[in-house]
């Protein structure tokens, strides 16, 4: 209705201009008539409760919030942005606590804890430990092999999942950090290559070369490896704390997700 015109005519557009009196297929795209945009625009004001001195105004930077959204349009579904865009998502280690504004804050085995990166700014933490799967991060308590006492007060973060934790979010608040990042990746091309680009990455949560080897061999799988084959170069190349992993996945020619380092019957002490 602000602009007079259609891009896209999808099923529900299809149908309102319809009402209107005014049939399209679907896919059709062009200016409304002036009739047809006045009724649209009478129906959003005296059917739906949009306030008439904001339908012609251009979408603002933070219409895209469902607050923001039910302000602005009386719908809050017309903001469709996720809700947890701008979070971190956190947890501690088990039998360790986070440290937060002060406030030494202990959870159970398996909590997590959303926050804010307002409120996010305010952790203090020695370092962190960088998970890229979801199941595992639920379930760190459950690894089958031990996190080195030297990084047993770490933070574990959650990184990866588009409207959960957000990638940019997630690597803007450990630059801003800048606290030694511990990488715990998919030990696959993809996987590895990635681990390798984390600010301020400075280790490798693994098993040791002999294990990994040993599970690729016996559980690896070669079509994770072939369908990232446009990592390999990237990998055979890699330096610093992911080389040796790198080195033994090529050797392998096999890549394996994070899950195969739970166990999912016990925990390690």
């Amino acid at each position: 209705v602000r602009t007079g015109r259609v891009k896209h005519a999808g099923k529900f557009i299809c149908g309102e201009l319809g009402k209107h009196g005014f049939r399209v297929r679907e896919g059709w795209k062009g200016a409304l008539p002036a009739r047809v945009k006045a009724g649209i625009q009478s129906d959003l004001i005296h059917l739906y409760g949009v306030p008439e001195n904001q339908i012609g105004i251009a979408p603002g930077a933070d219409d895209k919030s469902r607050v923001a959204g039910l302000a602005r349009y009386g719908d809050d579904k017309s903001g469709r942005a996720p809700v947890m865009n701008d979070r971190i998502m956190i947890r501690s280690q088990p039998g360790r606590g986070l440290q937060i504004g002060g406030a030494q804050i202990h959870m159970p085995d398996g909590a997590i804890m959303s926050i804010d990166t307002t409120t996010a700014g305010l952790h203090e933490v020695k370092g962190v430990i960088l998970v890229e799967n979801e199941t595992v991060f639920y379930r760190f308590e459950r690894l089958n092999f031990p996190v080195p006492a030297c990084w047993r007060d770490y933070t574990v973060v959650f990184r990866g999942k588009a409207h959960v934790a957000r990638q940019d979010t997630c690597e803007a608040w450990l630059r801003d950090l800048d606290v030694p990042v511990i990488a715990f990746p998919d030990f696959d091309p993809a996987g590895l290559v990635f681990a390798a680009a984390v600010p301020h990455v400075s280790g490798l949560l693994w098993p040791g070369a002999q294990r990994l080897d040993e599970i690729l061999n016996s559980a690896g799988r070669k079509d994770l490896y072939e369908k990232q084959s446009a990592y390999v170069n990237k990998l055979s190349k890699l330096t610093g704390p992911c080389h040796e992993a790198a080195q033994i996945v090529v050797k392998a020619g096999r890549g394996i997700n994070q899950e195969a380092f739970l166990n999912l019957t016990g925990r390690v002490a």
